[in-house]
């Protein structure tokens, strides 16, 4: 029994590593691109799910983000002219979110998600 456990806590730390290792790429990419991990994760979505767009409160769901971590990264990402986002005509409130369409065909189709340039 004790063979067992060790041999399941050196599985559970090798997939710890993977997931950690996994999360730095990402995490490089996204400043490869000059984006926060935030902004990242937010085109990732709107990639992922094509057909549906995602509102911010879903956003925040499905990455566990604080609403004003993600409002800031819309913000932002608005005011770079990646995204806008659209008031549901039955809860103006609620908005979902949209690549812009140049922004989807210049840099998607090549598979680069690019930020606002550094100055």
């Amino acid at each position: 029994m004790e063979e067992e456990s060790r041999k399941s806590f050196a599985q559970i730390t090798l997939y710890n590593q993977l997931i950690k290792e996994m999360d730095d790429l990402y995490r490089v990419y996204a400043k490869n691109c000059n984006l926060s991990e935030t902004a990242f994760w937010i085109l990732y979505c709107i990639r992922e799910r094509e057909k549906e767009a995602f509102t911010q409160r879903e956003i925040c769901d499905y990455w566990f983000y604080t609403p004003q971590t993600v409002n800031s990264a819309l913000k932002n990402m608005t005011e770079e002219g990646l995204l806008i986002l659209r008031a549901e005509e039955d809860n103006r409130k609620n908005k979902r979110i949209y690549q812009q369409v140049h922004f989807q065909n210049r840099h998607y189709n090549s598979g680069h998600i690019p930020g606002k340039q550094k100055t």
